[in-house]
């Protein structure tokens, strides 16, 4: 990972794996919680809250997309955050065969961080590996409670993830620049190792896909390609 090129042949060795999920894990526990110290006070009243009180149920409508039926994923309104695999019906089932599968791991390291409750509902992660080349991505998917989302809050998180993203990867050799992948305006983040970051904002349904991903076939912008 900290040699930023995927190894070939051969597959993942499974300690690299595990420093891999370790190092994720941390990124996605931590990246919220620092976000939230720097990130604009929320606003009741924003569009952000009248746009989530207008959409369908989780149910879903005919030809809803599931990033739309997200809205009601609302388990968590009460104060606690909740893991819901709903969650990941808005990315991709596989990227290049290879599989996007919920990761426990990381939800449940997630789930410890006490400023999730104060910023989310809901969340879920997944990864995908493909063992043949070890090009990798790993993907969390926040529903955030009305009125938390903002610009500032954003670029927060962006910064704060990719932080924790490259902190094994040799640290953030560039901001993150903003681009449009498959018609989602997409922030790109580089480490100096060759790690990317990607960060998705679903206004309608007021959810955040970060990514981190590794190697030649761009894990990362095939799920932004490829969300629904």
């Amino acid at each position: 990972m900290t040699q930023g090129r995927p190894r070939r042949p051969g597959g993942l060795n499974p300690t690299v794996l595990a420093t891999i999920l370790i190092v994720i894990g941390i990124a996605a526990g931590t990246y919220l919680a620092l976000s939230r110290q720097a990130a604009a006070p929320p606003t009741a009243g924003s569009s952000t809250a009248a746009q989530s009180s207008q959409l369908p149920s989780a149910t879903g409508t005919p030809g809803a997309s599931p990033s739309q039926s997200l809205a009601a994923t609302t388990a968590g309104a009460s104060g606690a955050i909740v893991i819901d695999p709903f969650l990941l019906k808005v990315l991709p089932a596989s990227i290049k065969g290879a599989p996007l599968v919920e990761n426990a791991e990381a939800e449940a390291h997630d789930l410890t961080d006490p400023a999730l409750a104060g910023q989310a509902s809901a969340l879920a992660a997944a990864l995908a590996i493909d063992t043949t080349t070890s090009d990798w991505a790993y993907v969390s998917v926040v529903h955030l409670r009305v009125g938390v989302f903002s610009d500032a809050y954003f670029k927060s998180w962006r910064e704060t993830f990719d932080s924790g993203a490259c902190s094994q990867a040799g640290g953030v050799a560039q901001n993150s620049a903003e681009t449009e992948i498959a018609g989602h305006k997409t922030f790109i983040g580089h480490c100096v190792g060759g790690v990317l970051t990607y960060h998705v904002h679903l206004s309608p349904a007021d959810v955040i896909v970060s990514i981190s991903a590794l190697g030649d076939q761009r894990f990362g912008q095939l799920v932004v390609e490829g969300l629904r």
